[in-house]
């Protein structure tokens, strides 16, 4: 397999943080169902079944034709309680605390 290269020498690659509540593997299976539609491309994409991350979160990934990867990340329920508490303190922190402006 001939992996195509970009001009800094490194393949694309995008994460998607899926909710909580999402299983990576029903992501898998829709994205590959919509793969199926289109035989040249899914016969020329790879995906892997779910793999445990010490990390906190559960990753799947697809390769594509030019060596591209897309990632999905499930937190585990740990980590997502996390990543909303840090939201919602981000958002606190953020707020303006003055009055309304004289052109609003």
């Amino acid at each position: 397999v001939e992996v195509a290269r970009g001009p800094s020498g490194l393949s694309a690659k995008l994460a998607i943080r899926l909710a909580a509540n999402t299983k990576p593997s029903d992501f898998l299976r829709a994205v590959q169902e919509r793969l199926d539609l289109f035989s040249d491309l899914s016969a020329s994409v790879a995906c892997e079944a779910a793999s445990s991350v010490s990390s906190g979160f559960v990753v799947a990934s697809c390769r594509g034709p030019e060596g591209e990867v897309v990632e999905v990340w499930k937190p585990t329920v740990e980590v997502a309680k996390a990543l909303e508490r840090a939201r919602k303190a981000w958002v606190l922190g953020t707020s303006v605390t003055r009055g309304r402006d004289l052109f609003e």
